[in-house]
């Protein structure tokens, strides 16, 4: 599964646009290394299954480094504190990869009205956002993960012993995602989606981390984390 770019066109596997309309995006592909992961958090709930809750509208989704969103909060139906939380989570997400078996770079979303996200209706907002590769069960059947949003970014942000001035860098620039997150959304929570294996995401899963804003918007960052 491979995460689509863009406010309403889509991406396919090549990174090539279907027709379907503006990319703000291109190109994003892992960069190639491989880190270390970070460590898998406890206390997680899987559901599988298709979405059954329908009605916020996805074709709205937003942005990413030159976001299509302006300052006066009308555009693509978003209130300020969305835009407002869309422009800060593009400046710390910028040249951020998720550590997995393939880098993949943070991008920024926005729901217009969308709230609230539950496991039961993030399939039908977040489908204009994700690619089925060939060989991949379809979304109905994918599994969905959600567990406490700030486990991964703990796991990658409380020095070790081991770590290298690489890894004290990166904790720099997740700690500025999270505290980006908590100052802008309220009810945040972390869903991965990906082919179910014995009752486990395995494979390429998309990640997303999404929040609330008092308008009612949602608005999230979204990575793909490789894992075999």
């Amino acid at each position: 599964m491979r995460a689509r770019w863009g406010r309403i066109g889509r991406r396919d596997r090549n990174g090539g646009d279907d027709g379907g309309g503006e990319h703000h995006r291109r190109g994003d592909e892992p960069t190639g290394g491989t880190t270390e992961e970070a460590s898998t958090t406890s206390g997680a709930s899987a559901t599988s299954g298709a979405s059954t809750t329908s009605g916020a509208s996805t074709t709205e989704v937003g942005t990413s480094e030159t976001t299509a969103v302006d300052t006066t909060g009308t555009s693509g139906g978003l209130g300020e504190a969305a835009v407002a939380a869309v422009a800060a989570l593009e400046q710390v997400v910028a040249g951020v990869t998720w550590p997995s078996e393939s880098d993949y770079p943070w991008t920024v979303f926005a729901l217009p009205g969308a709230a609230p996200v539950t496991a039961d209706n993030l399939k039908t907002l977040v489908e204009p956002l994700i690619v089925i590769e060939d060989g991949e069960p379809p979304l109905a059947e994918q599994l969905i993960e959600e567990e406490p949003w700030q486990d991964r970014f703990v796991a990658l942000t409380t020095p070790q012993p081991w770590w290298s001035d690489a890894e004290y860098a990166r904790a720099e620039q997740y700690a500025a995602i999270q505290a980006t997150l908590e100052v802008h959304l309220v009810n945040l929570k972390l869903f991965r989606i990906g082919p179910d294996v014995g009752g486990t995401p395995l494979g390429a899963i998309d990640m997303f981390v999404i929040g609330e804003t008092a308008d009612g918007d949602l608005v999230g960052i979204q990575t793909v984390s490789v894992e075999t």
